[in-house]
């Protein structure tokens, strides 16, 4: 599991250490550094993988150094991993890799699944998985759901998540029924046509174009959850050293009761041993984390906020606790107190 996260002239972070918990929720203004949290994580698996830290559209090594940094400052990345000792550190000058991690880090890493906002809405056809390596998830765009979903709809949910009115303990039953929370009355059918490499989802006989952009949002976030936390039919060793989630928004396009109950499904998912990291700005997916601290569902010590905002353009976080009722050791100025600033003003 991971447990801490370190930056150095890495974009708006000067020297700073961030605490990892099973569930850690990233909220704040926009661009205060939340979204680089996640980049960061990203880049540190993908030197693992592929020995290039770089991800696709977001720029050079040079464009990610802190602005106040000499251009000679190492930029550095660091994880701590849970049983591993000293911190693992991935540290760069120019497009020069200074410190790469030792290679037998990788047999200790958990497995990464990223899940961004810019998740696919609704549309007739998805694509599948057309690899020699296995799919191992829904895709960073849930462009893979179905494809996912089809080959793991046998798989065992843990029992924590599975739904009340679901028909099994299967994962196909489990997606159906907590998709029926969030959109009521839903018949959900998928088929995978691989002779054509092409995927597709019907709900309640229409093609998602003609039921709004919830479901196609939401789904991804199901499958991925269910599905990591399973028992894959195959024992695949790939979740070994465990998983852990980056999800961005996942309350998009959801209705507020679904967000809150989004906020609590994600809480049955760390659970049932899964580490999950999110950044939202929804109010109501902090409630369900909290209430699902109030039902014992999670114990606070499982749970870290961290509420990001800027100073002379870098980054600062604060990180109340939360306390075994549900309620939060204070509010940091911002902290999704909008409404209630809202609704003081409007009373007058």
């Amino acid at each position: 599991m991971l447990t801490e996260l370190i930056l150095q002239n890495f974009k708006s972070f000067v020297k700073t250490s961030i605490p990892v918990k099973p569930l850690t929720l990233l909220a704040g203004l926009n661009n205060t550094g939340k979204s680089s949290i996640l980049q960061s994580l990203r880049m540190f698996w993908k030197w693992q993988k592929l020995k290039d830290p770089l991800i696709n559209e977001y720029g050079s090594l040079n464009e990610l150094r802190n602005k106040n940094a000499d251009s000679n400052d190492e930029i550095q990345i660091g994880v701590s991993l849970e049983n591993a000792g000293n911190p693992f550190f991935l540290a760069f000058k120019q497009e020069n890799i200074i410190s790469p991690i030792d290679e037998g880090t990788n047999t200790l890493l958990p497995m990464l699944c990223y899940l961004c906002a810019e998740r696919w809405g609704p549309r007739p056809l998805l694509p599948t998985f057309t690899s020699i390596d296995k799919l191992m998830h829904v895709g960073e765009h849930g462009e893979y759901v179905i494809d996912f979903l089809s080959q793991h709809e046998r798989d065992i949910v843990p029992e924590i998540m599975w739904h009340p009115k679901s028909e099994g303990q299967t994962l196909e039953y489990n997606v159906r029924a907590w998709l029926g929370e969030i959109a009521p009355n839903i018949k959900l059918i998928q088929h995978v046509d691989h002779s054509s490499d092409l995927s597709y989802f019907k709900v309640n006989s229409f093609r998602p174009n003609n039921v709004g952009f919830g479901i196609s949002y939401s789904l991804p976030i199901l499958v991925l959850l269910l599905g990591m936390a399973s028992n894959w039919s195959d024992h695949s060793s790939f979740k070994d050293n465990g998983v852990i989630v980056l999800i961005e928004n996942p309350e998009a396009h959801i209705h507020p009761k679904g967000q809150t109950l989004i906020g609590q499904f994600i809480s049955k998912a760390v659970a049932a041993g899964l580490q999950v990291i999110i950044e939202t700005h929804s109010d109501h997916v902090l409630d369900g984390i909290r209430l699902s601290v109030q039902d014992k569902t999670l114990n606070p010590s499982q749970i870290a906020f961290h509420y990001f905002s800027l100073e002379d353009n870098h980054s600062v976080i604060q990180s109340p606790e939360i306390y075994d009722t549900g309620k939060l050791s204070f509010w940091p100025e911002g902290f999704f107190d909008q409404t209630l600033k809202d609704r003081s003003r409007l009373a007058k």
